[in-house]
Parts: C-alpha cells; structure tokens; sequence
C-alpha cells in the first residue's frame, strides 16, 4: 500500500473532526498541522514500509540460505555414505582376486588367445592354419595345467602346505608366504638382507 499526500490531508481531517466534534468546512482550518508535517508522516509511514519488505525479503532470504545449507549436508553425507560403500566394494573385490589362482589367470590368457584363433577363423583366414594352430594351443592349456598342478603340489610338499586340491585358501596362502620369503626377495632385490 502507499500513502499518498492527499490520503494524508484526509487523514488529518477526519482526527481533526473527531476531536472538536464536527468538521469544518474550510481546507486551511482542517489541516492544523500543515503541509510540511503530512508530508513527513507519508515519508515516515513509507520508510516503514520500506524496512517491513526489506525485513521480509531478509527473512526469505535466510530460510533459502537455510534450504541450500540443508541440501549441501545432505549431499556431503550421501556422498560419505556412496565413498564408504565403494570402499567396502574395492575391499570385495580385492578379496576375491587374492583368492584367483595363478592357474586360472594362465588358463584364461590362453583361452583368450584360442578365442580370438577362432574369431580369425569365423573371418575365412586360411582355416587349415587357424585350425593347426589350435590343435597347438589347446596342447598347450593341457601342458601348462598339468605343469602348474604337479608345480603346485611339490611346491606344497616342500613347504607342508597341503595338496593342491586342499582349497583356494590354502593356494593363495602358499602363494602370500612364497611371495614374502625373505631368502627369494634378497634374490631377487638387490639390497634386501640389509632391511630384514
């Protein structure tokens, strides 16, 4: 709302009527105040209005900084919670890969490499060729499976590991403590025997 001059002037009037009882006729004699002080009271009552709106508009204000604040903290603990899950998940998978067997890995390269012999052939490259190449590649999955199972099994005689055939556990453990053997890591690292 805005209060104008005028509204002013009536307003004058009307407490200047209900003060002496009736209301005079002349304009002069129902403004006891004057000019200068109705316009005084228009500033006054708009720069009130003014601080109301810019109290208002602050208190708008506030409750979105509120908001955003609120969202952010949201989204850093959901972020939180996804960075712990994705640890858990990388925990996960290193577990699982630490209980893959050399066997396996070996095996699957050398699938892979029959696979691809096979999208060759699929492509109508020499077949007799792809063909023999494959008889050769799949005597050698046989050699090194027999190889890496009779490895296995000294290897785990030797240390009084159990059998091969015992479980994953058992492998990747003989595996971990070959690995860690003081004696092949001076071997193989220059150096070593001086931190042990």
């Amino acid at each position: 709302w805005s209060l104008t001059l005028a509204k002013a002037r009536q307003r004058q009037r009307d407490v200047a009527g209900k003060a002496g009882g009736e209301q005079p006729d002349d304009d002069d004699a129902a403004q006891p105040l004057g000019n200068v002080d109705a316009a005084r009271v228009v500033l006054r009552a708009k720069a009130l209005h003014r601080r109301r709106s810019q109290q208002q508009r602050a208190a708008v204000a506030e409750v979105q900084v509120v908001r955003r604040q609120g969202l952010l903290l949201l989204l850093v603990v959901g972020a939180a919670v996804l960075v712990v899950e994705l640890v858990e998940v990388v925990e996960l998978v290193v577990e699982v890969v630490a209980e893959v067997e050399v066997v396996v890995v070996v095996v699957a390269a050398v699938g892979l490499v029959v696979l691809i012999l096979q999208q060759l052939q699929d492509h109508g490259l020499q077949v007799q060729r792809v063909q023999v190449a494959m008889r050769l590649v799949r005597r050698r999955i046989g050699r090194l499976q027999s190889g890496a199972v009779e490895a296995e099994v000294q290897r785990g005689a030797q240390q009084g590991a159990p059998a091969a055939g015992a479980g994953r556990r058992g492998g990747v453990r003989a595996l971990l403590a070959e690995a860690q053997d003081p004696h092949r890591l001076s071997r193989m690292y220059i150096g070593w025997s001086a931190w042990t």
